[in-house]
Order: C-alpha cells, then sequence, then structure tokens
C-alpha cells in the first residue's frame, strides 16, 4: 500500500482533484486490502478524497457513497462477528452527518436513505439527535437551492464559452458569499476541464490557490498545470517561477525542471 500510495498520490496531484480519479483509486484501494493496517490506510485514502473532491456539488456524493458503503461494509463484518459494534457505527453515522451538511445534488435522497438505514441501525436513537439532523438538512437543501440555477445552467448549456462564463459567475458568486477555499478551488477545476486554455482563468487560480491553499504542493501543482496548458502565456510562468521561490523550491534542479 505505501508504494501505491507514492505512486497514484504523484498521478493524482498532475491530473488535478478530479472525482472519477479519486474514486478509482479509492476503488482499486479497497479491492487490495489484505490486512488490518490497510483499512485505515484506505480510511486516510477516503479523507483525502473527501477533502478535495466530496464538495463537488454534481458529483461528490459518489466519494462519500463509496466511503459510506465501505464503512457500513465493516460495521456489517463486525455485527456477523458478534462483537461490539458501537464505534463502528458512529463512523458510520458520522459520515452521513457530514455528507449531508454539504450542498450536493443527491441531498434528499441521502437524507431518505439514512432515515431508513437508521430505523434498522439506530432504533434507540434519541428524537433530539434525528431532529437536530433533520434541521441540518433542511439547512443544507437550503444552501442548494441557491446555486442550483448555476448547476442547471451547465447541464443545459452545451456551449464551451457559455459554460465557462457559468462557471465565472458560479465562482464569483462563491466568494462573495465566503464559501470554503476547496469549494471554490472545485469551481475552477471543473472550469478549466471544459477550457483549458483559457490563460486568464488559470492566472486568476494561481493567484487565489496562493492566497487561500495551504499547501504549497498544491498551489505549485495548480502553477504547473498552468503552464502546461498555456505554455504561451509568460504571466502564468513569471508567478510559477515567484511562487517556487516564495516556498523555497526554486533550486537549480528545479529551475532546469521547469524549462524541459
Amino acid at each position: 500500500m505505501d508504494v501505491l500510495k507514492r505512486r497514484e498520490y504523484a498521478r493524482i496531484g498532475k491530473c488535478g482533484e478530479t472525482v472519477q480519479v479519486w474514486l478509482q483509486y479509492v476503488q482499486f484501494a479497497v479491492n487490495h486490502i489484505k490486512t488490518a493496517d490497510d483499512v485505515e490506510s484506505v480510511r486516510v485514502l477516503f479523507e483525502r478524497a473527501v477533502s478535495v473532491a466530496g464538495q463537488h456539488v454534481s458529483k461528490g456524493s459518489l466519494i462519500w457513497t463509496a466511503y459510506r458503503q465501505f464503512e457500513c461494509s465493516l460495521l456489517q463484518h463486525l455485527e456477523t462477528e458478534g462483537v461490539d459494534c458501537n464505534r463502528q457505527r458512529d463512523i458510520c453515522v458520522g459520515l452521513f452527518f457530514r455528507q449531508l451538511s454539504l450542498p450536493l445534488l443527491d441531498t434528499q435522497d441521502t437524507y431518505n436513505l439514512f432515515l431508513e438505514w437508521s430505523s434498522s441501525r439506530l432504533p434507540n436513537i434519541p428524537s433530539l439527535a434525528m431532529d437536530n439532523i433533520k434541521l441540518a438538512v433542511q439547512h443544507t437543501l437550503k444552501e442548494l437551492l441557491q446555486i442550483l440555477s448555476f448547476e442547471d445552467a451547465l447541464t443545459s448549456s452545451l456551449d464551451t464559452s457559455v459554460k465557462v462564463d457559468i462557471f465565472k459567475s458560479y465562482i464569483l458568486r462563491e466568494k462573495q458569499y465566503g464559501k470554503e477555499a476547496q469549494r471554490v478551488c472545485i469551481l475552477y477545476e471543473r472550469a478549466l476541464a471544459v477550457n483549458p486554455l483559457d490563460q486568464l482563468l488559470w492566472l486568476e487560480y494561481v493567484h487565489f490557490a496562493d492566497r487561500h491553499l495551504a499547501s504549497a504542493d498544491t498551489v505549485l501543482g495548480v502553477c504547473s498545470r498552468s503552464t502546461r496548458n498555456c505554455p504561451w502565456f509568460t504571466e502564468l510562468w513569471r508567478q510559477r517561477i515567484f511562487l517556487m521561490e516564495k516556498y523555497h523550491q526554486s533550486s537549480h534542479k528545479d529551475m532546469q525542471g521547469i524549462l524541459h
């Protein structure tokens, strides 16, 4: 698993934070579990996946569902073995609640699934806890309603330039409302997947990543992909070199790497 993680993390960092890549990775890891340590490694991997791709409004639920199914299968195994399941059951409930706290397109379906699941798995859950979950879901659905027009417009539009313009308005809205940086980054990734040659959007993304992301590797990864997609735009190269110096990755070897 250690070798696998190193290889796949490197590939994911170069590909961008797409739901599909993460989903393939976690499913591959789940299918290759052999030891208890592997189970913990997969959990760490799922946490990384939901942190970078779990807020994708239209596809993020795919990651959450895979994570939840993984943990629920472990719960079912423990129940079959007749051992204490309280901790594992709490993990499953926590995953439901975390997903239901995010404005994803299938929030209502997930909530219905939780009600069905909890009726058999959590017969003694306090009514106050269920009320709190219901209130959280209502808040999430209200937030989802505020961005649904953007998602609907993206689904109905077939024109690339129109889609990118919708994404730009969408990004501006999320910034104005002070939404979490990763949520905005996912929108940049989605927009640039539509038109990876938009040099000004790449530059805007680089500036945003530098201001709001804590990971130097992530910021420099964005820079690397920006110059790879728009090698003619000198400002992207200038920003990349500047940020390499800022994050202390401007050695002779590093500089040679961007020139070849």
